[in-house]
């Protein structure tokens, strides 16, 4: 007969494995749960378990992705993934950076200097709103004003040499690149295209 010292201490060894945090495989999803397959030799499919995200954040994983889970309660089977390990996820390039992905190549990169929206080629400057709003707006304007002087009857019409001169001045005012002011700096995308 085992004396109730060495049952309590097995019972307490028993709990102690119990409680470890263990890795399975991402089954079946849904915006709740997720279900757990693989997390040992022979052990079954542990379905709709809760996922947890951080706040403000929301994620499913593709099937077969290493789940992180842990014991959530008394109850041994009371298991909660707690994340994912995903083989697949695109290298972070330095410290401190971050990647938001998906499994079908759309990234955000909050990258030391810049932020990428699109995938890691992402190079095209995105245009400053109110910025871009400013500069047609006195574009259209200057347009509008823009007249031709007519010459006899019957000969081609030309630009007249006061609007083309107030078009140039405007060009140089905005630099070699009248554009340049109206792009981020920092922040970058691509067209993309639909899978």
């Amino acid at each position: 007969m085992i004396d109730a010292e060495i049952i309590s201490y097995i019972r307490s060894e028993i709990k102690t494995y119990v409680n470890l945090v263990l890795l399975g495989q991402t089954g079946n999803t849904t915006k709740d749960s997720e279900d757990i397959v693989n997390m040992y030799g022979g052990h079954p499919t542990m379905s709709k378990r809760p996922v947890m995200h951080p706040y403000g954040f929301v994620s499913r994983a593709m099937p077969n992705t290493l789940s992180v889970t842990c014991r959530a309660g008394d109850h041994p089977v009371s298991r909660i993934i707690i994340g994912h390990r995903d083989t697949d996820r695109p290298e972070v390039s330095n410290p401190g950076e971050v990647i938001l992905y998906n499994a079908y190549g759309r990234e955000i990169r909050l990258n030391a200097l810049s932020i990428q929206i699109g995938s890691d080629g992402a190079d095209e400057p995105l245009a400053l709103g109110n910025k871009l709003n400013d500069f047609l707006d006195q574009l259209l304007t200057k347009l509008q004003a823009f007249t031709v002087i007519c010459t006899a009857p019957g000969n081609a019409s030309i630009p007249n040499p006061a609007v083309v001169a107030d078009l140039a001045a405007f060009k140089l005012l905005n630099t070699s690149n009248p554009l340049k002011p109206l792009l981020s700096d920092t922040n970058f995308t691509e067209k993309g295209s639909l899978i």
